[in-house]
């Protein structure tokens, strides 16, 4: 693999510190993955990856905390009213730092207990603490995983690749003969000709 690791270095760090912002629906995923890859090759370290994923997410969750209320009006209604303010702040009364390490795991929890950390009485300290701890936990498992996934998935391929090339062209072959006879039927049924 010739990409650079430091370029993805850097690119994970910028798309995770997005995420760690609050912004809902970054696909990350594949960095990690790729990150897993070079790895993989030899060509960077499980804990280079982890590290540069760690500060971007953290410093996100950081950055998130200190402007939520302004990101908060750039993002979809949806993702914004997913969870009141009272019921926020509740759950950091109660649950402290389990709040911060568990909420980045749920899609629809994440975003508001980020953004609305500062409002809900959590201190910027125990904040930042808190999110350094989950950051670096919630990107070793991803990168831990995706890493590991990504090296079966390389063995499988080696193995099984005509097969797997083989299967898709007739899934795609299965696809496009079902599309195409679909299509005259239902012109049929408008009363085409």
């Amino acid at each position: 693999m010739s990409l650079n690791p430091v370029l993805l270095h850097g690119l994970l760090f910028v798309v995770l510190l997005i995420e760690g912002v609050g912004v809902p629906g970054i696909p990350f995923e594949l960095l990690w993955v790729t990150e897993g890859l070079l790895i993989h090759a030899g060509k960077t370290t499980f804990w280079e990856a982890v590290l540069w994923g760690t500060l971007g997410n953290w410093i996100g969750n950081v950055l998130g905390y200190v402007f939520g209320h302004k990101i908060a009006a750039y993002l979809p209604e949806k993702a914004r009213n997913a969870i009141e303010l009272k019921d926020v702040k509740r759950w950091y009364e109660k649950y402290d730092f389990w709040v911060i390490i568990i909420s980045r795991w749920v899609g629809f929890l994440r975003t508001p207990f980020i953004l609305y950390a500062g409002a809900a009485g959590m201190s910027l300290r125990r904040y930042t603490v808190f999110s350094l701890i989950g950051a670096f936990l919630w990107v070793g498992v991803w990168q831990y995983g995706l890493w590991k996934s990504g090296e079966a998935f390389l063995k499988w391929w080696q193995q099984y690749q005509l097969w797997i090339i083989l299967g898709c062209v007739l899934i795609g072959a299965v696809s496009v003969a079902f599309m195409l006879r679909k299509k005259p039927a239902a012109r049929t049924a408008e009363g085409e000709p």
